[in-house]
């Protein structure tokens, strides 16, 4: 148990969140895994978005990108759904559910 606990005080030291969570990370290799099959999931309304990037600096894999217009975008084999995008997102642009409502 002690030997457990201090590899996991030292993956934390080491690596950074996203690593984590995208490439080490059970939870989040299932995920990514499952992620391809999912019917619901969370988009950013690309003509609410402001460009504010507070949704791409609390998520803590990495999974929200800009593209050339600086609109964000969710990239769903790394989104942990833990929903800190919708929780700072001043425009609640980002939303969850079927695929087919954001299209």
């Amino acid at each position: 148990m002690a030997a457990a606990v201090l590899l996991a005080v030292v993956v934390t030291l080491v690596f950074a969140e996203e690593f984590w969570h995208r490439h080490l990370c059970p939870y989040g290799t299932f995920l990514s895994v499952s992620a391809h099959f999912a019917k619901r999931g969370s988009t950013v309304n690309k003509d609410q978005c402001i460009v504010c990037g507070f949704c791409e600096k609390t998520c803590p894999t990495a999974a929200i990108t800009a593209d050339a217009q600086g609109k964000r975008r969710i990239d769903s084999r790394y989104c942990l759904q833990c929903f800190r995008c919708h929780d700072v997102c001043p425009t609640q642009t980002i939303r969850y559910g079927a695929w087919a409502e954001h299209v």
